[in-house]
């Protein structure tokens, strides 16, 4: 039987929710910064196929989301991701991790162990975070 995740925290509904234009729309302002409307278009345009119109619907869900801030300049419009790309990853693994945790402590942590095994920088990473949260505690 597979548990039902319900994924009732906000933002892990919020980030499972993001469709495939706002998350390359994400992916744009973290590469490039501040960004104005018609830069966005130039690079997701044509690659998407879609209109300049919509981009713009697309930002103004993400400013919604609380995930884009718009600013005025002069004429135009400039848009800038709220949070880093590290800060929107955490924002997401959190509550579902806090979820899977009250699902199976075990198996949880055992796949997350197993996948971050693959990689020794990973791991690396890994048994420091250990140790940075082991000292917290004491």
């Amino acid at each position: 039987m597979v548990p039902d995740f319900k994924f009732n925290k906000g933002k892990a509904r919020q980030a499972l929710a993001l469709g495939d234009l706002e998350r390359a729309v994400l992916e744009a302002l973290w590469e490039h910064g501040e960004t104005s409307g018609k830069e966005i278009f130039n690079l997701l345009g044509k690659k998407h196929k879609v209109r300049h119109n919509t981009l713009l619907t697309v930002l103004d869900r993400l400013i919604k989301k609380g995930l884009v801030l718009k600013q005025r300049d002069g004429r135009n419009n400039t848009y800038s991701a709220k949070i880093s790309r590290e800060e929107f990853a955490k924002e997401i693994a959190s509550p579902i991790i806090e979820e899977l945790l009250d699902v199976s402590s075990h198996a949880a942590m055992s796949a997350f162990v197993e996948s971050a095994g693959r990689d020794p920088e990973k791991l690396e990473e890994l048994k420091k975070l250990i140790r940075e949260a082991e000292k917290k505690n004491s």
